[in-house]
């Protein structure tokens, strides 16, 4: 079956922008390469190793695999559309703190959790015309910030629980104001992710209920749930974005609803399939066309 790909109607009307959000790779953890997209050589090499290729076919299959990988990443090129040049791979990484990087002329890294060539940050500015970021979320949502007028902000923010918690939209917006976002207009989009059926137990939960005094938070049958997607609508309205310029996937939907990554099989889900051994991604890919 053909991967869903959503293009968020908020952006319609913006041309110089692009956002898409699709499924790049879902496999059993006994095929890793799967949903890998790395061109290293060595990278590539020890993922077949895991899949038991003998030593002697390990060359062959290593190029074989690497032409393999530039067609998924030309695959994933054309759902953007219009020819876009490589865009920037950024890895979330809340345990490290909230980090930013600059879009500006980079190349494509690797969707490969532990390469070296990824770039660790929870918010990305694309901040010169043909550049783009992806960012791979798994149940997190992933939030596009567009400063609808020419030259305007492109931002792009994961906004997982731990992420949230330590107000990663408050401090990206903060950021996007420095920078010249104009609040008043920006437009901003939710890609699919857990909703409000993110469960949290433990440490965990305590901490998320101490950031927001019991806000975001819902009990049934003594289990919590959280919604990730309401509380970073709460930074973002906070921070001076309007209501009406906040869309979430419900705007993809017919029954008014958003899409869940927990029980959707159209996007992957870490918490519903990871344990089920499956591996695998979604993308939010947001590409700066031109000024």
């Amino acid at each position: 079956n053909s991967a869903t790909v959503l293009t968020p109607p908020i952006f319609a009307d913006v041309k110089r922008v692009r956002s898409v959000f699709t499924l790049v790779g879902e496999r059993t953890f006994e095929e890793p390469l799967g949903n890998n997209m790395s061109v290293v050589d060595g990278v590539v090499r020890e993922g077949l190793k895991l899949t038991g290729v003998p030593d002697q076919e390990l060359d062959s299959e290593v190029q074989r695999e690497i032409q393999r990988t530039h067609q998924r990443r030309a695959d994933l090129n054309d759902y953007i559309g219009q020819g876009i040049p490589p865009f920037v791979v950024a890895s979330p990484k809340p345990a490290a703190g909230i980090g930013f990087v600059d879009v500006n002329g980079g190349t494509m890294a690797d969707l490969q959790l532990d390469s070296l060539n990824r770039i660790v940050a929870d918010i990305s500015f694309v901040t010169e015309p043909g550049n783009g970021v992806l960012m791979a979320p798994a149940d997190c949502p992933l939030i596009d910030i567009v400063d609808p007028r020419p030259g305007g902000q492109v931002v792009q923010i994961h906004a997982g629980w731990q992420g949230l918690r330590l107000r990663v939209v408050r401090k990206g917006m903060a950021l996007a104001r420095e920078r010249g976002l104009d609040m008043a207009n920006a437009l901003v989009h939710i890609h699919p992710n857990a909703t409000d059926g993110f469960e949290l137990g433990g440490e965990g939960l305590e901490s998320w209920i101490g950031a927001f005094d019991g806000d975001f938070t819902t009990t049934v049958n003594d289990r919590s749930y959280i919604s990730m997607t309401d509380a970073a609508i709460g930074q973002l309205e906070e921070a001076g974005i309007k209501p009406e310029h906040i869309q979430t996937s419900s705007a993809y939907s017919p029954d008014g609803k958003d899409f869940n990554s927990l029980i959707d099989n159209r996007f992957f889900s870490h918490r519903a399939k990871g344990e089920k051994g499956f591996g695998g991604r979604n993308a939010g890919v947001l590409v700066r066309v031109s000024d």
